[in-house]
């Protein structure tokens, strides 16, 4: 039997359109609420009175096809009202207001924003490349880097110039055939023994590992002096109470001849303007070259034996001179050079002939040679690594470190498989074969 709803009911509701003409009603931004805020709620309507939209209606569990308004009831709205109210047939008036706003149209897109996510880009507040060249005491990586510094810019001109005067290069077409290797600038700041700056130093590089062997070099070997060979020099220079004079040599590899035909390519920053496409062909050595060290060692090692120094059997680095009833010890370590004798005037005679030969740098009494401060002591000298560990401590970061018993820790054990590779095994290299 068909459900019917009470012609009292009827006059206060309004009937409800099928559910197949309300789908396209269902968006949850629109409402169509028309009941006023001013109405009192009301149990009961009179037969004269017009029913109005008030609460919206929703369906009952009866299909609304089978239910019939009454007779005596007057006619009603039968626009098709949206149901809010979570309230199936509530026989009280609700209070709605019209919104004062559309609603924002929904995303019509599935793409996630930066913005939505509120993820920005960062504020750069610091430009590091601009602070990188406001102190001179920064080792630039970069022409462009060191041309703002004027104090740069001079050591670059000063490398340039005694690459030149030296007669290093010749500017030459280059032939399709020829092997031109490039080459670049290394800025270091050379500091004195208690750490102030001494000098700014630009150096150019060659690039060596351009080279082919066979063609544009072959022996590369250069000997060094053994530390054990200072040692033993250094005590008899004290135990006789020797002058220890330090001598460095200015553009030590710049001084070596070379047989092979070597093209390197002009430096940046100081491309000749008349021949720009020009390559330069090395007559004398370069420091990058695979064998610049050779090169400079059987230079200076000619010059010496020319002057009436022997070669030590012993350690090719130490050469020994006796002239007059003089002795004379000098000590090679690449352009470093240590001299001492039983005669002063012996080894001034000395210092001012090799300075004929090639240009020097008298840095008077030894302080400082090969990573070991030479203390004077009114007992001798005092021998001491205090500046070389504090530079390897501030090169990796543990100046502030505790002191340990053991270097390395006994446990666990190591195995060539524990732990992750380096990515760049480089700076533990280094690190290690320092210590």
């Amino acid at each position: 039997m068909p459900a019917t709803i009470a012609p009292d009911l009827a006059a206060a509701f309004t009937p409800v359109a099928p559910a197949h003409q309300q789908l396209h009603l269902q968006q949850p931004h629109l409402s169509l609420c028309t009941s006023s805020t001013d109405s009192p709620p009301t149990t009961t309507a009179p037969a004269a009175a017009t029913p109005v939209l008030s609460t919206p209606v929703i369906a009952t569990s009866t299909s609304p096809t089978d239910a019939q308004p009454s007779a005596a009831a007057p006619p009603v709205n039968t626009t098709p009202v949206l149901a809010t109210s979570a309230s199936p047939l509530s026989t009280s008036t609700q209070q709605h207001s019209l919104p004062s706003a559309a609603p924002p149209s929904p995303i019509k897109h599935h793409m996630v924003t930066r913005a939505q996510n509120n993820i920005h880009k960062p504020v750069r507040k610091l430009n590091l490349h601009t602070s990188l060249h406001q102190s001179a005491d920064i080792e630039p990586t970069t022409v462009t880097q060191a041309l703002k510094e004027s104090c740069w810019r001079q050591a670059m001109a000063e490398e340039c110039n005694a690459l030149i005067n030296n007669g290093t290069w010749e500017l030459v077409q280059p032939n399709p055939s020829t092997n031109v290797i490039g080459c670049k600038w290394i800025f270091r700041i050379k500091r004195k023994s208690d750490g102030t700056i001494d000098r700014y130093k630009a150096r150019l590089v060659a690039k060596g590992f351009n080279q082919r062997p066979g063609v544009d070099y072959f022996e590369t070997f250069s000997p060094v002096i053994k530390p054990t060979t200072v040692r033993l020099v250094l005590s008899i220079a004290t135990s006789h109470g020797w002058p220890l004079r330090q001598l460095d040599i200015n553009n030590a590899f710049l001084q070596g001849q070379l047989t092979e035909d070597v093209y390197m390519a002009q430096p940046p920053g100081f491309i000749d303007s008349d021949y720009p496409t020009h390559v330069c062909k090395l007559r004398k050595a370069i420091y990058g070259l695979k064998q610049a060290p050779r090169a400079w060692y059987h230079e200076l090692r000619q010059f010496l034996i020319t002057s009436g120094f022997t070669n030590s059997y012993a350690d090719t680095s130490l050469f020994v001179l006796k002239t007059g009833g003089a002795l004379l010890y000098l000590l090679i370590y690449v352009d470093d050079i240590i001299l001492t004798g039983s005669s002063t005037t012996q080894v001034e005679q000395f210092v001012d002939t090799l300075a004929r030969r090639f240009s020097l740098k008298d840095l008077g009494s030894l302080s400082y040679f090969l990573g070991v401060e030479v203390l004077p002591h009114k007992h001798g000298i005092l021998l001491s690594q205090r500046r070389y560990i504090m530079d390897l401590l501030a090169r990796t970061k543990m100046t502030g470190a505790k002191p340990v018993q053991t270097p390395l820790p006994t446990s666990p054990p190591i195995s060539l498989y524990s732990g992750t590779p380096l990515e760049d095994p480089t700076t533990y290299r280094t690190v290690v074969g320092s210590l």
